[in-house]
């Protein structure tokens, strides 16, 4: 099943460029989690609160808060997908001034028995 890429744009082949299944569930969820709620005009509790986790102490709690929101929201907004686990971690572990934060999202794809992933870095 073919459905129309997001972003929208153009393919080298034809326009608008097409995704599989698998593309098109991934690249939903990387909306999800780039929408801030209230950022779609007619849809204003779509996305996800992980952005403005950015500004908070790097420690265990923030890993905590990223979890459960983008749990949540994939589980809401994206019914394609199953999340498995959703594990954060940073390079400098002792740091918690560091602002690196990778994000990876294991889920699951039922209808078509994949398993996949998706990092992220904040």
């Amino acid at each position: 099943m073919e459905t129309i890429s997001f972003p929208f744009r153009e393919s080298s082949t034809q326009f608008p460029a097409v995704s599989d299944l698998a593309a098109s569930i991934k690249e939903s969820i990387v909306q999800i989690v780039n929408v801030v709620p209230g950022e779609r005009y007619m849809r204003p509790d779509w996305g996800c609160r992980a952005l403005g986790f950015v500004f908070e102490t790097n420690d265990a709690t923030l890993d905590t808060y990223m979890t459960e929101e983008l749990s949540r929201a994939i589980q809401q907004f994206e019914p394609r997908a199953k999340v498995r686990q959703v594990v954060v971690s940073r390079e400098n572990k002792d740091d918690i001034y560091d602002p690196s934060v990778i994000v990876t999202i294991y889920y699951t794809i039922p209808v078509l028995g994949v398993d996949t992933q998706l990092s992220v870095l904040f």
